[in-house]
């Protein structure tokens, strides 16, 4: 009977295996009744709610997907329709706007979200987009943060530059560029006019810091966890558009390079930015073994003589002890001697008194009394 038990509960288990591998994992497995076989079930179990939470998280990775392809399809559908509309109005040779202009920034949007795109592709893939080149941080970092200042100060904001340290880093200029234009532009667009925006730059023994500070809307706490994901998109959160790809590629860009991205931030006050990387700190070169031989002899032969001096120092001060020790005990020895002598004098006085008293003069000592 007992075997007969074990039998079902095993063709149990294979059915519920067979199912899981087919995709029914939302059927608990309980452990009751199974036997022997409950530890099998227990991890069973575990293993089945492990796979839930893992379908649910690709589920909601796809339907940020597809709300992000919806998102770049408006963000590309609405400057095309502005585009085709500035055309028909040069056509009709209505000059009260400077339309080629408008086109060209329309344009310009549009190219910005496609090479996000291809960006964050090319990243995902895994494929090196440049070489890493050993740059002076001040020289190549003044270039491209000077280069998209023009984000905050056309919307009359003020931007704060702080002295960068000279110190050099090894960089994929284009990539770094592209990491640190996104969080500029990020901090003008959700920051107000008269806002302010400060960025500064600080090393450490082995990192060096980029730290972008603005005074914008900041970001919700529940956003916070998710904002370097790919596809989600916090700039609704903060009454914005975008396509969720660009925090995530600057993450995947500093990793690149060795070092990473934090944000910090309180809605209302502002976000701050934190972008580190690695410092180049040379390799330092062994000694041959000629020259090590080299440097021992001369540590010898500099090293020597002050040897011989401070032996003879030392043989001098055993000496001086010696001599001082010897001296003092022939003093002990003299002060026992004279002690002893005294001594002697002392017990042949007392003997001497007591021999000369008599018994006449005893008697004549007790009749006074």
């Amino acid at each position: 009977m007992a075997k007969l038990t074990r039998t079902l509960t095993m063709r149990k288990l294979n059915d519920r295996i067979r199912g899981m591998c087919e995709g029914e994992i939302y059927e608990p497995l309980s452990p009751e009744n199974t036997g022997v076989f409950s530890p099998v079930v227990a991890s069973l179990e575990e293993l089945r709610k492990t796979l839930v939470e893992k379908a649910s998280e690709e589920a909601e990775k796809e339907a940020r997907t597809q709300e992000t392809i919806a998102s770049v399809t408006h963000d590309l559908k609405t400057p095309l329709a502005l585009i085709s509309g500035y055309a028909e109005c040069i056509e009709d040779g209505m000059d009260d706007k400077n339309y080629p202009e408008l086109i060209r920034t329309k344009a310009a949007d549009m190219n910005d979200t496609v090479l996000k795109i291809i960006d964050a592709a090319r990243t995902s893939a895994g494929k090196a987009k440049e070489t890493l080149k050993l740059v002076d941080a001040r020289e190549a970092l003044s270039a491209i943060v000077l280069k998209h200042i023009p984000y905050a100060t056309e919307k009359n904001i003020s931007v704060r530059v702080r002295r960068i340290p000279k110190v050099r880093i090894a960089i994929a200029e284009r990539d770094v560029d592209s990491a640190i234009a996104n969080i500029i532009s990020n901090a003008a667009k959700f920051t107000p006019k008269g806002g302010k925006i400060t960025i500064s730059f600080h090393k450490s023994r082995k990192y060096f810091f980029i730290k972008i500070r603005d005074t914008g809307t900041g970001i919700k706490a529940e956003d916070m966890p998710h904002i370097f994901e790919r596809y989600y998109t916090a700039d609704k959160a903060r009454n914005g558009s975008g396509t969720g790809i660009g925090l995530a590629t600057v993450k995947e860009v500093m990793k690149e390079h060795g070092g990473n991205v934090y944000c910090s931030s309180k809605p209302g006050k502002g976000s701050v930015f934190t972008l580190y990387l690695p410092l180049y700190l040379p390799k330092s070169k062994g000694l041959t073994e000629t020259e090590r031989k080299i440097v021992g002899a001369c540590f010898y032969l500099v090293g020597f003589p002050f040897v011989v001096i401070a032996d003879f120092f030392y043989i001098f001060y055993l000496l001086i002890k010696y001599a001082y020790e010897s001296g003092s005990d022939k003093n002990r020895k003299k002060q026992i001697a004279k002690a002893r002598r005294e001594a002697r004098k002392k017990q042949k006085a007392v003997l001497k008194a007591a021999n000369s008293t008599s018994p006449a003069t005893a008697e004549n000592a007790e009749k006074s009394d």
